[in-house]
């Protein structure tokens, strides 16, 4: 398993999220307001979707919905560390420096495909 330093994952996953705010995230959280979607269905549960949705109802401003929204998805990825830490004891854990490498390489790859 390759376990990211965790500050390293922090930025990626806030990075990530201005990305994806870049790229229309409100405004597809508008059109699935507009679409009238149940409240229970999944897609309304989605990172940074309950955020983005509260402050289009005026509950928060935009500055305060996407921290929370990058904040729930740092609590959401060490969740997913714990698991697997918990569950996969018998994994040799890969981390610091060499795993930013290994990610590296990884993407890398993955760009070639």
């Amino acid at each position: 398993m390759i376990k990211p330093n965790r500050e390293w994952l922090y930025h990626r996953i806030d990075t990530r999220f201005d990305q994806m705010m870049e790229q229309g995230a409100l405004e597809e959280v508008r059109a699935l307001i507009a679409m009238r979607v149940a409240p229970d269905q999944p897609v309304l549960r989605a990172l940074g979707v309950p955020q983005l949705s509260a402050h289009l109802r005026g509950e928060m401003g935009l500055d305060e919905a996407v921290a929370a929204a990058k904040m729930q998805t740092r609590r959401y990825a060490k969740r997913q560390m714990t698991w697997f830490r918990h569950q996969m004891t018998d994994w040799t854990v890969v981390e610091g420096q060499v795993a930013e490498q290994m990610y590296a390489q990884i993407v890398r790859q993955l760009e070639m495909v």
